[in-house]
């Protein structure tokens, strides 16, 4: 049946088929799929890759279900979202709360639907938080953030106040933390997991080189190299 659909694809010339996965792809409807996408892979779960049928590098975008949708859903997994590094988060009610986890280009659940919320880079890692998100209007909820990389490892601990990567996902990630004051505090960890300045500095901000961060506090300044 693969090699059935394969020789389906190229005799109607419909899209380029670039290559082809295990998963099953005798359900893809082809006239359901608009000609601005082409398919690239067959995946797990009925989900098939796909990239903009003008990309000749054939980056893939996200998932596509075999009626046409590109933001498809599955039982398993839930609603899932356009890649970001090879990674689509995959959103779905848990016990009455939307949790998100992430799903590979394969189609696999990687990482189960344990996070409150998320946000994925460029590179593939996915900053994550735990807490209370059902009222948006609130600025400080409470939630507790980190990173976690694209095989769902935890890259940076889920204990943090908030995390930014400076406008630059290849920099590192800015990390903050409140003291029992209520004053923000900031850090800076690397794209490795490592720690370069701790969370006790009053303002981090990037050098133009792009090669160190300078950090302040009590009226000192502290310089670090990143790279």
């Amino acid at each position: 049946m693969k090699q059935l659909t394969k020789a389906l694809l190229l005799a109607i010339g419909f899209l380029p088929l670039v290559s082809f996965a295990d998963g099953d792809c005798s359900n893809l409807d082809l006239t359901t799929i608009s000609s601005d996408y082409k398919i690239l892979k067959c995946a797990n779960n009925g989900l098939y890759t796909y990239a903009n049928a003008n990309d000749d590098s054939n980056t893939p975008v996200g998932f596509i279900a075999s009626h046409g949708y590109t933001s498809p859903s599955t039982d398993e997994q839930g609603k899932l979202t356009p890649f970001q590094g090879g990674i689509s988060q995959a959103i779905k009610k848990v016990n009455g709360v939307y949790k998100a986890g992430l799903v590979n280009i394969d189609g696999d659940l990687i990482v189960p639907h344990i996070y409150d919320m998320a946000f994925s880079t460029s590179r593939g890692d996915t900053v994550v938080a735990i807490g209370d998100f059902s009222d948006l209007s609130k600025l400080d909820n409470g939630a507790k953030w980190g990173v976690i990389d694209n095989k769902g490892k935890i890259l940076v601990p889920i204990v943090y106040d908030n995390i930014s990567t400076f406008g630059d996902e290849d920099i590192g990630f800015l990390v903050f933390k409140k003291t029992q004051n209520n004053v923000m505090k900031y850090g800076f960890i690397d794209l490795k997991g490592k720690m370069i300045a701790p969370t006790d500095y009053d303002k981090i901000g990037l050098l133009p080189s792009k090669q160190a961060i300078r950090a302040f506090k009590g009226g000192q300044i502290y310089q670090f190299p990143i790279k």
